[in-house]
C-alpha cells in the first residue's frame, strides 16, 4: 500500500533517514538512560573501584577489599540494569521496523506467493508425503528480469504470525554469488525464549542455482526443530462426534521476480565477500552500522577541534 510512495531511485533516502534517526536515538539513550551520562560515569566509577581494589589487595587491607567488592557489585548490577533497558528499547525499535518495512518497500507488488505442501503430489514437486519437507514449484517467465532472485520461505502460525523466514538465491540467466546477502531469522523474541517458546528456523533449497527462462524451479523448505502434527479434537455435529484438527502452522514461499530493492557497494565487504545488500532490513542495518562508526570517529575529532579552537580564542 505505502510502497507507492517510493521507487527504487529514492527508497534508499527513506532508509538512510531511518538509520540516522535510529543512531541518534541510540546515542541519546546511551547518554540519558538511567540519568544524564550515567552509563559513561558508571564505567568510569567501576574502573576507579577496580584500581583501588588492586591497590588494596597489594596492601592486604581486608576491610577495604570487602567494601570495594561490595561497591563494585552494586555498580555492576546498576550497569546491567541500564544495559538491559537499552537493549530492550533498541530491540523493540528493530522489531517494529521489521514489520513496517514491507508496507513501504518498492518492488514487492509483482512478488509470487506460493503455499508449500507436504503431500507427496508431483504437481507440488513434493517427493514424499509427511516427511517434513514442504515443496512447490513455479516456471520462470520468458520475459523475467535477468539477474539474482531471492526465494523466501515463511513459517506462519495458525493466526498468520510470521515465526521464521529462510532464504535462498537463484540466478536467472545471470547474477553472481556476491549479488545476494540472505537474511534468515527467527521471530521468537528474547522474552519468548525465556518463557520456553520454541525458536523455529527454516532451511530452503531450490534444486540448483542457475536457471533459464521457462525452466521449472522446485522449492523445498524444512523447519527446525520439527513441528508437531496438529492434535485432533472432538467436535459435536448433529449429535455425533467427529474428529477435527486444530489449525497448524504452515509454510509459504515468496519469489521476488528479481525486482528486490538493493544497494551495490563499491567493493566487497571483508570476510563475507558481499558487494550487494538486498532488502530493507539489511540495507537499514548496514546504514546504521556505517553511521555508528562515523559517529564514533567524529565525536573525538570534533571534541579535539573544539578544544583547540577554544584554546586559540
Amino acid at each position: 500500500m505505502f510502497g507507492l510512495l517510493f521507487d527504487f531511485s529514492n527508497y534508499w533516502i527513506f532508509l538512510l533517514a531511518l538509520a540516522i534517526g535510529y543512531t541518534a536515538a541510540l546515542s541519546y539513550l546511551q547518554s540519558n538512560i538511567g540519568g544524564k551520562n550515567r552509563l559513561k560515569n558508571l564505567q568510569l566509577e567501576m574502573r576507579e573501584v577496580q584500581l583501588k581494589l588492586s591497590e588494596a589487595a597489594k596492601k592486604k587491607n581486608e576491610k577495604e577489599i570487602d567494601e570495594l567488592i561490595s561497591k563494585n557489585w552494586k555498580l555492576t548490577f546498576e550497569l546491567a540494569k541500564i544495559q538491559f533497558q537499552l537493549f530492550a528499547v533498541l530491540i523493540g525499535i528493530l522489531f517494529a521496523l521489521m514489520y513496517v518495512f514491507p508496507f513501504f518497500e518498492p518492488g514487492t507488488s509483482d512478488d509470487i506467493r506460493l503455499p508449500l505442501f507436504d503431500d507427496g503430489l508431483p504437481e507440488h514437486c513434493d517427493k514424499a508425503e509427511g516427511d517434513g519437507i514442504f515443496s512447490n514449484c513455479f516456471a520462470l517467465p520468458q520475459n523475467g528480469t535477468r539477474g539474482a532472485w531471492i526465494v523466501d520461505a515463511y513459517l506462519l502460525s495458525a493466526t498468520n504470525e510470521t515465526l521464521a523466514r529462510g532464504s535462498a538465491p537463484i540466478y536467472f540467466e545471470g547474477g553472481r554469488l556476491e549479488d545476494v546477502w540472505l537474511q534468515n531469522y527467527s521471530h521468537t523474541s528474547l522474552l519468548d525464549a525465556l518463557m520456553g517458546k520454541k525458536a523455529y528456523h527454516v532451511s530452503v533449497q531450490t534444486g540448483q542455482q542457475h536457471y533459464s527462462a521457462g525452466q521449472l524451479v522446485p522449492i523445498s523448505a524444512e523447519v527446525y526443530p520439527k513441528m508437531q502434527k496438529p492434535k485432533p479434537i472432538l467436535a459435536e455435529n448433529g449429535g455425533s462426534h467427529a474428529q477435527q484438527s486444530l489449525p497448524s502452522p504452515r509454510l509459504e514461499a515468496s519469489i521476488n521476480m528479481g525486482t528486490a530493492f538493493y544497494i551495490d557497494l563499491p567493493f566487497p565487504l571483508p570476510l563475507i565477500n558481499i558487494s550487494r545488500i538486498s532488502g530493507s532490513y539489511g540495507v537499514f542495518i548496514f546504514y546504521a552500522f556505517v553511521i555508528g562508526i562515523l559517529l564514533s570517529i567524529g565525536r573525538p575529532v570534533a571534541a579535539a577541534l573544539r578544544k583547540k579552537f577554544e584554546g586559540i580564542v
